[in-house]
């Protein structure tokens, strides 16, 4: 059974669970079906979130990467690790000017950091001093906000 109901005509359609045939043509069971299908999809989203929070458990965050892998035997799962970057804006205009002809290369117009790039740049030794405390700045304007992580099965 799919879990999106099948459009069979204008005036009837599966219902996504028992496979029944739901009419369309009656306003008041059109509206009792969507209500019940909304109620089935929280409680569903629910334990699915809850699953994902167990998952989690048995998960590490690679240091390297934003992605793990999880073998079961049977199953394959991808965990992708997702965040948000933002950077404090008053930092990254002070970089701006500490940085030099190299912040062109590093900070975009708007004081945004390509995410690349930085990777790079914070992992170089930086000989000069004015180089070495953009880093130092650009590394405390960095604000990172971990976000729900992805599974998917494959």
């Amino acid at each position: 059974m799919e879990a999106v109901a099948q459009q069979t005509t204008s005036r009837e359609t599966y219902h996504p669970l028992t496979g029944e045939i739901i009419p369309l043509d009656e306003v008041n069971e059109l509206v009792n079906h969507w209500t019940e299908i909304q109620e089935q999809i929280r409680q569903l989203r629910e334990t699915k979130d809850r699953l994902d929070l167990a998952i989690l458990d048995h998960v590490e965050q690679p240091e390297d990467s934003n992605t793990a892998h999880l073998e079961t035997g049977e199953h394959h799962l991808v965990i992708q690790f997702k965040e948000k970057e933002d950077w404090d804006q008053k930092k990254l205009s002070q970089a701006y000017f500490l940085l030099g002809d190299k912040a062109d290369d590093l900070l975009k117009t708007q004081y945004k950091v390509d995410k690349r790039r930085w990777k790079a740049f914070r992992n170089t030794k930086m000989t000069q001093r004015h180089l070495r405390e953009a880093q130092v700045l650009l590394e405390t304007a960095r604000v990172v906000t971990p976000k729900k992580p992805y599974i998917t099965l494959q």
